[in-house]
């Protein structure tokens, strides 16, 4: 990776296992999109939202990740293990909006690494790296911007569903999704009757249009 050696971590030391799993970064990059894993969490920048200048995009279209330029990702789901399960996709709800401070943190430590291996720069092999006090625990949640709701009155459905993008694109989301952006994301059609509390549709009670994605036992 780096010339760290995972040795000692490989053999069961304990503390150099909690180290490499919540404590240090790990970098990565395809193209031109860079990406900065520090334990649970993820930060990723997308070059661009085109097929042809990033493979990044290419494959959060074909497997429903965000699209998003900028994106935030728990990959424990504010749980302390890694979520690997392909039906439970943690890249697909984005958490830069509900949580800017931690956000932009984690894109200062990306900065950081593509500044010190830029080609043109002066060999810099310290290590990037989160300050102490903002160092993520394993078991870290991050906030939603879905606000409370009366239960009794004002549901949203846990299932996934179809929306048509202003594009044309049909991709497969969720309420928390549409929660990540909602100014933006509850001018989808149906999306807002479908997500009524995250887009403050509570007053009104009518059927959604759009298509349930449901997964049978």
């Amino acid at each position: 990776m780096d010339g760290y050696s995972w040795k000692d971590a490989a053999l069961g030391d304990a503390d150099e296992v909690s180290y490499l799993q919540n404590e240090r970064c790990l970098f990565t990059e395809i193209e031109k999109d860079r990406a900065v894993r520090c334990g649970c969490f993820k930060y990723l920048e997308m070059y661009a939202a085109d097929a042809d200048l990033s493979t990044t995009y290419t494959r959060g279209v074909q497997f429903q990740y965000s699209l998003d330029l900028e994106n935030f990702f728990d990959l424990c789901g504010g749980t302390s293990e890694y979520i690997t399960n392909k039906r439970d996709n943690q890249e697909e709800t984005n958490f830069v909006s509900s949580n800017p401070e931690q956000a932009a943190e984690f894109l200062a430590v990306l900065e950081c690494h593509n500044a010190r291996t830029y080609y043109n720069s002066d060999p810099d092999y310290s290590e990037c790296k989160l300050s102490s006090s903002s160092s993520p625990s394993p078991s870290a949640s991050l906030t939603t911007t879905s606000p409370p709701t009366d239960a009794s009155s004002c549901d949203e459905t846990a299932l996934r569903f179809k929306v048509v993008k202003d594009d044309g694109k049909k991709i497969t989301r969720d309420c928390g999704w549409v929660a990540t952006n909602p100014n933006n994301r509850c001018t989808f059609d149906g999306v807002d009757t479908t997500c009524r509390s995250t887009c403050g549709m509570c007053d009104t009670c009518e059927d959604t249009a759009l298509r349930f994605k449901v997964v049978k036992d």
